[in-house]
């Protein structure tokens, strides 16, 4: 029986009982390919048992999965949502584990999970992660005046990210505090509103997007103006679509 919102390729098949989306669609496409050329019991007992082989077929996986945040500069083509992908595997922040899922904080039990705090360990990591970042921003027009991350693991990202770009910063509680000031937006007093600015949040990844919709709420109802949501990992999973 397949959780909610698990998909998986067994040639010639996809099955997505919940939907998919374009960006998994291909990313499952890949998998299909990958098990007819190579017998698909024969694929589907090494990705079992064999690391390394999961690990070389999950990589061409993501990189399809994740070639439409490709960025153009004028005199060359790079794509950060590729290049993140590899560092996440070769770090192994982007965990793999089909017969003991992992439980997510939605409450899921999935076959993957990933760790965007294990690209904090490398100023490399992420100067590339605030870069990407920016050059969405850049590229889509997008307009802010002030950068907020979720709390805790927006918070470098967008960080990083609002230091870039030379503006304020503030991070955002899942909640607010029960005691001392009882903030929920840290950065920003407690008497005061964000009424007039144009936030964006930073978030690390977005599953079913419950969380991720309720930090821009409370920016929202701090009277900020919120149109713009970037995350380093997105699981393309429909309810996030749906919300977003």
């Amino acid at each position: 029986i397949l959780k909610k919102g698990v998909s998986f390729a067994y040639y010639p098949d996809i099955y997505a009982p919940d939907g998919i989306s374009p960006a998994l669609m291909a990313h499952e496409v890949l998998h299909l390919s990958q098990q007819k050329n190579y017998g698909v019991e024969k694929w589907w007992d090494r990705y079992l048992h064999d690391n390394d082989f999961r690990l070389s077929q999950e990589i061409p996986a993501y990189q399809i999965q994740f070639k439409s945040v490709i960025i153009k500069d004028r005199n060359k083509q790079f794509n950060y949502a590729v290049e993140l992908a590899k560092i996440a595997l070769q770090i192994n922040a982007i965990k793999l584990s089909p017969q003991q899922p992992f439980r997510w904080a939605s409450g899921f039990h999935m076959p993957i999970y990933n760790d965007n705090r294990l690209l904090l360990g490398d100023a490399g990591h992420r100067r590339l992660v605030a870069d990407g970042l920016q050059e969405l921003i850049k590229t889509h027009s997008i307009l802010y005046d002030s950068i907020a991350g979720t709390s805790t693991a927006g918070i470098s990202p967008g960080t990083t990210l609002a230091d870039k770009l030379g503006v304020p910063f503030m991070y955002i509680r899942d909640k607010p505090k029960d005691h001392g000031m009882r903030n929920q937006i840290e950065g920003l007093d407690s008497e005061s509103s964000l009424e007039g600015h144009t936030v964006v949040v930073v978030e690390d990844l977005i599953s079913t997007g419950g969380s991720s919709l309720k930090a821009v709420q409370a920016v929202r109802n701090a009277r900020a103006q919120v149109d713009h949501l970037l995350s380093i990992f997105n699981y393309g999973m429909p309810e996030a679509e749906q919300m977003f």
